[in-house]
């Protein structure tokens, strides 16, 4: 929430929160064995994927962690999203 003191300001302010929002230009996600330090916000540092992936700086948006009692261990399924 943004608290302005005119309506002109508080639509200045929507305005340039839209377009922060929507400057994201792509997005991906994967698999991997569980890791406890992989948390939404955080930067991602791919590796395998290619130069033209992993030049790019991505963020984590999404971190979903799955206990997986038949293979006895766990899985961290990350989604991540780029300005780039």
């Amino acid at each position: 929430m943004h608290l302005t003191p005119t309506e002109t300001e508080a639509k200045k302010t929507a305005g340039v929160v839209a377009s922060a929002l929507s400057r994201w230009t792509g997005s991906g996600s994967f698999e991997m064995r569980g890791n406890p330090f992989a948390v939404a916000g955080a930067p991602v540092t791919l590796i395998g994927f290619g130069a033209a992936i992993e030049s790019i700086k991505w963020v984590s948006t999404v971190v979903t962690h799955t206990i997986d009692p038949e293979g006895g261990g766990w899985t961290t399924m990350v989604e991540v999203e780029t300005k780039e």
